[in-house]
């Protein structure tokens, strides 16, 4: 039943679990995006899950938030690792898990004692209203590079509680209509380096979308940054002066909070 309306304090934290990895959590709910992934393929180097944030993440009396929501923008080790998840399932019980429809994700029943909560993605556009306050989007992109034109990608829209965020993860920026895009204020986006380094990049963060925030995540922590994508990072963001602040998740363990007093109903 809804109250009066009346001004509500609301916080949001995002916790770098590592690489492409984020966490985030508001009025105790929780989404895991692209947090469960391998550092040993071949390709793009990625700094490992930390110890402690594996440890925080998996036992059941971690400091991390557990998840209701595990989400995975496509099947590259850097981003989805099938044997870390089922590790994972095998101990905790999230209220759904999203993985892109293609081979190297598919589980079995064998790998999750409740595939009832396993969504597989596929198409352009698909939109989860998990529970009330909570909305996930998928947006099928090109993933960046002309070596994964076979790859199914998708950008992440997440809405929690009145806040929004998208997660571009590896999109093309150089040939994707981000016009198509079903929204385009958001309070956070998160960018890969190269997306923020580019002219073109820019001129998407700046004429085709608003944000309050910009995030530049799938950063290596610095002992694993060896082609210095983190000075490359600290160099742009003087270059381009933005008046949006820009925040580098580059470091174990960062964490970023957002709190705001929004005007609304007395329960969400």
């Amino acid at each position: 039943m809804y109250g009066e309306p009346k001004d509500i304090k609301m916080k949001s934290r995002i916790y770098l679990i590592g690489n492409a990895g984020i966490l985030i959590e508001s009025q105790g709910k929780a989404c895991l995006i692209d947090g469960l992934y391998d550092c040993s393929g071949t390709g793009f180097h990625a700094s490992p899950i930390p110890e402690s944030i594996y440890q925080d993440l998996f036992e059941k009396e971690g400091k991390l938030p557990k998840p209701d929501y595990l989400i995975f923008s496509h099947c590259h080790f850097d981003h989805y690792s099938k044997k870390l998840l089922c590790t994972y399932l095998a101990e905790h019980c999230p209220k759904a898990v999203f993985l892109p429809d293609q081979k190297e994700s598919l589980l079995t029943l064998e790998d999750t004692g409740n595939p009832e909560s396993i969504r597989y993605v596929s198409r352009n556009y698909e939109a989860y209203q998990v529970e009330k306050g909570i909305e996930i989007s998928f947006i099928k992109t090109r993933h960046l590079g002309k070596n994964f034109g076979d790859t199914l990608h998708f950008c992440v829209i997440l809405e929690i509680f009145r806040e929004r965020f998208l997660l571009t993860a590896d999109v093309d920026f150089f040939s994707e209509d981000f016009q198509r895009f079903p929204h385009k204020h958001f309070q956070g986006i998160f960018v890969n380096p190269l997306f923020y380094h580019h002219p073109m990049g820019q001129d998407i963060l700046l004429d085709i979308f608003n944000t309050e925030y910009i995030f530049v995540y799938h950063l290596p922590f610095a002992e694993d940054d060896r082609w210095h994508l983190q000075h490359m990072v600290t160099k742009d963001i003087e270059r381009y002066s933005s008046k949006i602040p820009v925040i580098p998740f580059q470091k174990p363990g960062q964490t970023f909070r957002i709190e705001r007093i929004w005007e609304g109903e007395e329960n969400l």
